[in-house]
């Protein structure tokens, strides 16, 4: 993993179990300190997988 992949997957695991569920499941996209392009792109790949 990058360090950008580190920091993606760290600020996803702050997140509460709600929150991570309705970001996985395309049910609202990041927004505010999530809105960064590593976190877009970690959330890509899971989603796919």
């Amino acid at each position: 993993m990058t360090d950008d992949d580190v920091d993606a997957f760290t600020r996803l695991m702050e997140l509460s179990d709600n929150e991570l569920m309705d970001l996985l499941l395309v049910r609202k996209e990041p927004d505010g300190l999530l809105d960064l392009p590593q976190v877009h792109v970690l959330l890509a790949r899971i989603r796919t997988a």
